[in-house]
């Protein structure tokens, strides 16, 4: 595929010379990685960002845009003591049906004090409003899960949840050789009108083919906790005893207490032009398959190892879809030892 062809294309729904509030979901930094784009050509369209979110989401974007006006959102803050996302997701309903809640209400003075025209939500779905235009960002139309009946209900209060959005804007492309699978190609009949496929939205461009490799490999780490660290003890663990150069992106400021290895490079957060260069400066990268990595990885054109989280069912669809994808290969984090990890390494 051609070099333009991976380029994220323009949005032609981002309008010219407004007040335009972005705010992505924190979890992880997937929602907000993938906002970067979209906000760099919305500065580019002379429009005037502002970015809401919290936790880490923001931070990153802090870090990207040092001169933009910040707000900090409610979190919501969701624990995972069952195996099953879905399931935690359930039995903190109540509470993140109260953060919602919040959430419109601080979404709703920061639109009538900064007098703002678009309000752009990826996945935070408190960010709503009827004083302004509201588009909501999502490659998820359809939530799969191992189970008809938890399906049903996880679509239903999705579809209830988007209802009242005046647009969808969904990251993939539209039928055939779309990366997301069937999770973006459902179609209800009420988003009839309302949904537009923007094509992939990366921070990422294409890497040069001749580009020098410094690393073997690539680690982004990312996702919820406590997964996300188990993930970076098995990396560990098992490069720390192979003769491959490494670089480590943790994706989080918690405190790394592991031994340093010199062929193991270790960072916390990167910024979009040091993933760039790290992407684009390896042979292969070991990633959870949250979509945004997926999409980073597409545009850049580079080879990608997905490893979902586990329990999340969206990210073993993901995963599983994409392992007939040339670019991609796919294993279960349980199942991420040397032996393997070595097979999956090999051309």
């Amino acid at each position: 595929m051609s070099h333009a062809s991976r380029m994220t294309p323009t949005i032609k729904q981002i309008p010219f010379g407004k007040t335009i509030v972005v705010a992505p979901l924190n979890w992880g930094l997937g929602h907000a990685s993938r906002c970067i784009p979209l906000i760099n050509q919305a500065l580019n369209q002379n429009n005037k960002v502002i970015i809401a979110s919290d936790g880490i989401a923001l931070n990153l974007l802090r870090k990207e845009f040092p001169n933009l006006k910040f707000y900090e959102l409610p979190s919501y803050d969701i624990k995972y003591p069952f195996p099953s996302i879905l399931f935690n997701l359930i039995w903190q309903s109540p509470r993140i049906l109260r953060t919602i809640r919040t959430e419109k209400k601080a979404i709703s003075d920061i639109i009538e004090v900064e007098k703002v025209d678009l309000l752009i939500s990826d996945n935070r779905y408190g960010c709503l409003s009827l004083k302004c235009e509201s588009v909501f960002i999502t490659h998820q139309l359809f939530i799969q899960t191992n189970n008809v009946f938890t399906s049903l209900f996880a679509n239903l209060i999705n579809d209830f949840l988007l209802r009242n959005h005046s647009a969808i804007w969904v990251p993939d492309f539209e039928g055939k050789g779309n990366l997301a699978g069937m999770i973006s190609q459902v179609k209800p009949k009420m988003y009839t009108g309302k949904i537009s496929y923007i094509g992939p939205l990366s921070r990422i461009s294409m890497c040069d083919s001749d580009q020098h490799q410094l690393y073997d490999v690539i680690c982004l780490l990312s996702g919820p906790e406590p997964q996300r660290t188990k993930f970076e003890q098995t990396l560990v663990e098992i490069l720390k005893k192979k003769r491959l150069k490494v670089k480590l992106v943790r994706g989080t400021t918690l405190p790394y207490d592991r031994a340093a290895h010199a062929h193991i490079k270790v960072i916390d957060v990167a910024t979009t032009a040091e993933i760039q260069e790290d992407i684009c400066q390896t042979k292969w990268v070991i990633a959870r398959s949250g979509y945004s990595t997926v999409m980073d990885l597409y545009s850049a054109g580079k080879q990608g190892i997905l490893v979902p989280t586990p329990g999340q069912i969206e990210q073993e669809h993901l995963a599983k879809h994409l392992s007939q994808h040339p670019q991609f290969k796919f294993i279960q984090q349980n199942e991420l030892n040397e032996k393997n990890l070595t097979n999956l390494l090999k051309d």
